[in-house]
Formats: structure tokens, C-alpha cells, sequence
């Protein structure tokens, strides 16, 4: 009944790929592409620090993403987001002379790009056999 309403929009073999447990080296990678600079979590961590210390939490960052992956599932807490909104000005008046700026987790951030990155690797894929097929 429900298929009837809404269409799938991905297929099992994308939703597989979407969802797949990362390997390690993979998740390492996401880390250390994001920005060092980037805005803390609502923990005050942000990108420098994990990364300096990758060493001593990769197995709880590795444990949270692949539990996510294998399971579907996050605490809500993980989930959360702050939104600052910083002046542009001295005098800034309205919403236009504040630049926004998020607070998030960055384990979720992490799980966020791997599936960025599986998007798009699905997406180049689809192009690559149109093309073939054409």
C-alpha cells in the first residue's frame, strides 16, 4: 500500500552502498579531510583535536560509526546541533550582517560524509554504466 504512495527512490543495492560499515582507514580518511579549524561540538571538540589525538579515540569514534552503520540507529544527543549566529558587523541589525555557524557532533559529521562520499561515488558509477549502456 505504502510503495503505492511513495515511490523508492534507491534501490537495495544503493541503499547497501549508502550504509555500508566503513573500514577503518576509510573513517581515518573522512577524519582527516575535515577541516581543523572547523567549529567545536556542542563538547568543544572540533577538528584539531580530534585529529591530534586520533590515536587515542579512534576505537570509540570507530565503535560509535560502525554501531550507526550496522545498526540504523543514533542517540538523539549525538543528533544535536547548535546554531550560532555571529555578527558580521559591529552593529548588526538584522538576520543578513550574521553569519550562521553550526555546533555538531563530529562523529555525526563523520557519518554525514561517508555517505556524502557514497553518494557520489553511486552517482559516478550510475553515470559510468549509462554511458556504457548508450
Amino acid at each position: 500500500m505504502i510503495e503505492e504512495i511513495i515511490p523508492f527512490l534507491v534501490n537495495e543495492d544503493t541503499n547497501h552502498l549508502f550504509t555500508s560499515i566503513q573500514i577503518v582507514e576509510e573513517i581515518k580518511g573522512v577524519m582527516f579531510r575535515m577541516y581543523k579549524k572547523s567549529a567545536p561540538d556542542p563538547n568543544g571538540f572540533e577538528g584539531f583535536f580530534c585529529q591530534t589525538f586520533w590515536d587515542i579515540i579512534k576505537h570509540d569514534v570507530i565503535r560509535f560509526i560502525s554501531q550507526f552503520f550496522i545498526q540504523d540507529w543514533i542517540m538523539s544527543y549525538y543528533n544535536l546541533n547548535y546554531i550560532l549566529l555571529i555578527p558580521k558587523t559591529h552593529s548588526a541589525s538584522s538576520i543578513i550582517r550574521f553569519r550562521p555557524v553550526t555546533l555538531g557532533d563530529y562523529k555525526t559529521k563523520i557519518i554525514t560524509q561517508i555517505i556524502v562520499d557514497n553518494w557520489h561515488q553511486s552517482c559516478h558509477i550510475s553515470s559510468l554504466l549509462s554511458k556504457k549502456a548508450s
